[in-house]
């Protein structure tokens, strides 16, 4: 019976102690299995939160792979536009500049063709004429020095001897020996050529100053006053001084006795600074016509022929030098070279208009520049030969 208990007390406290440990065992698997979802509700939390944020990286890195695509194509069209636009610009720029290049090409092969054809014509004309490109310009520069220097030497031709200036003896007849003017019951006493003048001087009123008495002082040409040079109309005093290089503010004529002293006026072309002149011991009645005193064709054409000897040149150089435009035409021709060329040759590049006067001591005759005589109230020797042939 005790053995009974003792197996029954035993069975029992083994019940008790398996149910205790059942329950211990229980709790244990119970804490290891809470333990465990924890572990596991953690680790699936952290393994979706690790893929969520995958999934976000991952997004925002397509987005950011997208957006940067697409400023790196916005930039990339731009650049193309830019690279377009340039290559545009370079292109047009080029096609412009071949345009202008092949317009220059054709613009230079035509003046070349034309400048070689007259080049031609020229050297054709040069050697028809024996005339020489390289002796045509040193006679032009020996020209130039030595009108400079009051000479023309190298052009004069010494086998030549000078022309004898006859007077038209048509219009002079002697009488006692002394000159007179056919028609005219009057002789000029050239110890005083005016003695048989009676009219007073003219002088000029306007148009510009006197430096002090009226007839017996400078007047100083008003630089606005407007003249009319030859073949070249009307111009200012100040103008035409200019153009032919000299100060507006020294146009200016000294009057004597009422005449103009035209001899000591400026002229830039010359070496002394003074105009060309010469001197009819004779008297320049003899080459007047009496029925017409005014008419000086006789009188100029002998001028013109003692200053051509006086300088040892032709009298169309002289009257190139004079202004004449048809003495330049005919010069051009014979020398065959340009105009500039021939008023270079004969001493007159700014091509000054110059003009012969004749002064009151009926012997003298001047060749002077234009812009002095020109519109300016004066008498001259004409005018005392004049008087004295009615």
């Amino acid at each position: 019976m005790k053995t009974f208990r003792l197996i029954l007390l035993v069975l029992l406290c083994s019940s008790y102690f398996s149910v205790a440990y059942c329950q211990v065992v229980g709790k244990a698997v119970g804490a290891g299995a809470k333990t465990a979802v924890k572990a596991g509700v953690r680790s699936a939390i952290k393994a979706e939160a690790k893929t969520a944020a995958r999934s976000v990286v991952k997004q925002d890195v397509k987005q950011g792979v997208k957006a940067a695509a697409k400023q790196s194509a916005k930039d990339a069209a731009k650049k193309a536009l830019v690279a377009e636009t340039k290559s545009a610009s370079k292109s047009f720029a080029k096609k412009s500049a071949l345009e202008v290049a092949e317009k220059t090409v054709v613009t230079s092969a035509v003046k070349k063709e034309i400048a070689v054809g007259a080049e031609k014509s020229i050297a054709k004309q040069s050697v028809q004429n024996g005339v020489k490109k390289e002796s045509a310009v040193l006679a032009e520069k020996t020209a130039q020095n030595e009108f400079k220097q009051g000479t023309f030497s190298s052009l004069r031709n010494s086998s030549k001897s000078p022309k004898p200036f006859k007077p038209q003896e048509t219009y002079i007849k002697e009488i006692n020996g002394k000159p007179m003017v056919e028609g005219s019951s009057k002789t000029i006493s050239y110890a005083n050529p005016m003695s048989a003048k009676t009219k007073k001087p003219r002088t000029p009123n306007t148009g510009g100053k006197w430096s002090g008495e009226k007839g017996s002082s400078d007047f100083v040409r008003d630089p606005n006053k407007k003249i009319e040079i030859t073949g070249e109309g009307e111009k200012t005093i100040e103008q035409a001084a200019k153009d032919y290089g000299m100060n507006p503010n020294d146009i200016r004529v000294s009057y004597k006795n009422g005449y103009p002293d035209f001899e000591n006026v400026v002229d830039p072309g010359t070496k002394t600074g003074k105009p060309l002149k010469c001197n009819i011991e004779e008297g320049i009645d003899k080459y007047i016509n009496p029925n017409d005193p005014k008419k000086r064709t006789a009188l100029h054409d002998n001028v013109y022929e003692r200053l051509a000897e006086q300088q040892g040149v032709s009298v169309d150089e002289i009257k190139v030098f004079k202004g004449d435009g048809a003495a330049v035409e005919r010069l051009m021709s014979k020398w065959n070279c340009s105009e500039q060329e021939v008023l270079n040759r004969c001493g007159n590049p700014k091509n000054i208009k110059r003009v012969l006067h004749e002064s009151e001591d009926c012997k003298t005759v001047v060749l002077v520049p234009e812009i002095y005589h020109k519109g300016l109230a004066h008498d001259g020797g004409i005018s005392v030969v004049a008087e004295t042939m009615k």
